[in-house]
């Protein structure tokens, strides 16, 4: 993978988690904070290094997550390479969707741990 590339990763998430008993019961949700971290892993694969979220430019979330009404998601994945101040720093553009639905656009800074 080279920076810059637009990459996709398919996702299937598990309805059956603990963390949608508490988000919530009944009407289950997938948290922003959930699609942000998910994001963040799927990139440092990518890369195939540990990285931490330096900054969030842009998070929008357009429409709720259903687990069981969305049991999938598509991550489109945009970054690109910098270095400020003397760190070496990877922009994330990422648009996560099913289908003709966007659930989230993200716009963020990631570094080395």
């Amino acid at each position: 993978m080279a920076l810059g590339e637009g990459m996709q990763y398919h996702v299937e998430l598990n309805a059956g988690h603990y963390i949608y008993s508490a988000h919530f019961p009944g009407q289950p949700i997938t948290p922003g904070v959930c699609i942000v971290q998910m994001a963040r892993e799927l990139i440092e694969h990518s890369v195939n290094k540990p990285l931490v979220v330096r900054s969030i430019k842009t998070a929008k979330f357009l429409s709720i997550v259903n687990p069981v009404d969305t049991p999938e998601l598509l991550f489109n994945v945009a970054l690109s390479y910098s270095k400020d101040d003397g760190t070496d720093s990877i922009g994330a553009k990422v648009e996560v969707g099913w289908g003709n639905a966007i659930f989230a656009k993200l716009t963020f800074e990631l570094i080395s741990r």
